[in-house]
């Protein structure tokens, strides 16, 4: 193998890598958006109150417990 192919190769690496920590980081931002049913107060700062008809946006797991508990809806039937 020569030089030219071992620069081509690291290029093909390097923009695969790159790809995959863009697709990554695309999907732990994703949120899912609910609407308060009932009034709650935050997991992480119990002074924040949560009101009914509120909209808001959650990670996919917080959001999926808040509405197995009946505390909110999703505002998009998509889940």
């Amino acid at each position: 193998m020569g030089k030219t192919d071992d620069v081509n190769q690291k290029e093909l690496v390097a923009a695969a890598a790159t790809e995959q920590r863009e697709s990554v980081e695309t999907a732990a931002t994703e949120k899912k958006k609910i609407k308060v049913l009932q009034v709650f107060r935050d997991k992480y700062n119990k002074t924040v109150r949560y009101k009914v008809g509120q909209e808001l946006e959650f990670d996919p797991e917080r959001a999926e417990d808040l509405v197995k508990r009946k505390l909110a809806e999703y505002v998009d039937p998509s889940k």
